[in-house]
């Protein structure tokens, strides 16, 4: 029974892996844009510029650095650093989840995945909220480059706005690999149906909205 069922659940298997890359990727350029010290720089046109992150800024002779206590962090700031904070909470779980969804059999906690991803996404998409703060609109770091350096996104901020769309992708891709998965479990339930008419006002009837007495068997 248990190898017909592996079977009959490949093709959603399968759609979880992809949803599985998604959220790697996603959670890869999330961590870039929040622990990376080039969300934003300033450049004066000349071959100088100055970058700065969430939790860090660039001092170039000596690496990544943390903000002295000196530093005036408004509550864009803050925002910005918490929503990151969640980014890659959320980012992290719901990838092992994702990952783990590719390898078990059904069960309905699969079914916080998706929202969990397009969560991560919002967060991450909050994170933005770095470039109404003070480290881009009133850095007090650029003094010493000429006149004419403005604010705009570097390597992190590009990272976060790729963090945004890749997590949504997943969640995305996750919802219809749960869909696809609940399909195939009645299908594995009732074989000589592969498309079955149904009607979630009928009440004995096995829909995805309302399963047979069979259906816990499988973990769902």
């Amino acid at each position: 029974m248990a190898s017909s069922e592996n079977r009959g659940l490949r093709k959603s298997f399968g759609i979880y892996a992809l949803a599985t890359c998604f959220a790697i990727a996603g959670f890869v350029m999330s961590y870039i844009a929040n622990f990376q010290c080039n969300f934003i720089e300033f450049n004066d046109g000349s071959s100088r510029s100055l970058k700065f992150g969430v939790w860090a800024y660039d001092t170039s002779r000596n690496g990544c650095k943390g903000y002295p206590d000196s530093t005036e962090i408004d509550s864009s700031w803050k925002s910005a650093r918490a929503f990151g904070v969640l980014a890659f909470i959320f980012g992290i779980f719901f990838l092992i989840m994702s990952l783990a969804a590719t390898l078990t059999t059904p069960d309905k906690a699969k079914d916080i995945i998706s929202p969990g991803l397009f969560l991560a996404s919002i967060f991450q998409g909050l994170n933005l909220l770095f470039l109404n703060s003070n480290a881009c609109k009133n850095n007090t770091f650029v003094n010493e480059l000429n006149g004419g350096a403005s604010c705009s996104l570097s390597t992190g901020g590009k990272s976060a706005i790729a963090g945004i769309f890749l997590y949504f992708v997943g969640g995305f891709i996750s919802y219809v690999a749960r869909a696809t998965e609940k399909r195939e479990v009645l299908q594995t339930i009732n074989p000589t149906d592969s498309e079955p008419l149904t009607d979630p006002f009928l009440v004995n009837q096995a829909s995805i909205y309302r399963m047979p007495e069979a259906y816990p068997k499988v973990g769902l």
